[in-house]
Formats: C-alpha cells, sequence, structure tokens
C-alpha cells in the first residue's frame, strides 16, 4: 500500500513495471532539503503521479516540490488505522482492493 522510495527518489529509484507491479496508494521519499544532487528529479515525481500515487516528501529536496507532492518539513508518520487504511501525516490513504 504504501512504498518506501530507495536511493531519495533517484532516477533510477522506480520504473513503471515495478510500479504497475506493486501498484502502492502512496509513496515516501526521504530526501535533503537543497541537496546537490537533485533528488527527487521531476521525471521521478511524474512517473509516481502518474500511477495515481499519493507522494510525501520529508523535505522539498534540490528544487520547487511539484504541486501535487506533501512535504513534512522533517518526519512522515504512518499509522494504521484497523487494517482499512492508513494515515499519512494526516492524510487518510485506502488500503488495495486485493
Amino acid at each position: 500500500d504504501i512504498l518506501k522510495v530507495s536511493h531519495h527518489g533517484s532516477n533510477l529509484s522506480t520504473q513503471d513495471d515495478f510500479l504497475e507491479t506493486i501498484a502502492p496508494r502512496a509513496a515516501v521519499i526521504s530526501v535533503g532539503d537543497r541537496n546537490d544532487y537533485g533528488h527527487p528529479p521531476p521525471d521521478v515525481i511524474r512517473r509516481l503521479l502518474s500511477h495515481d500515487i499519493r507522494v510525501f516528501q520529508t523535505e522539498a529536496g534540490a528544487g520547487r516540490p511539484h504541486p501535487e507532492v506533501t512535504v513534512a518539513h522533517g518526519s512522515i508518520d504512518i499509522v494504521s488505522l484497523d487494517g482499512n487504511a492508513w494515515r499519512v501525516n494526516g492524510v487518510d490513504i485506502p488500503c488495495r482492493d486485493d
């Protein structure tokens, strides 16, 4: 249901076939503010959003974040809601229907 995006959301952190297989509802990217590596790059964010994945980042990252990305400016809290949904920084994310 929730993907922790690897390597701070670098270019190789996600691929379409991987996202189609696991079909997460939300993605969390741990990234430093104003980092020198360009993480996460815009194409990774666009790829996640194109799969209808809600994106949360710990910080803004290298540039201005995409308007559909939720930036926490610190930690991201994830809580299970009775096995039917998740709450990610106050936003309810329904579980997949498997």
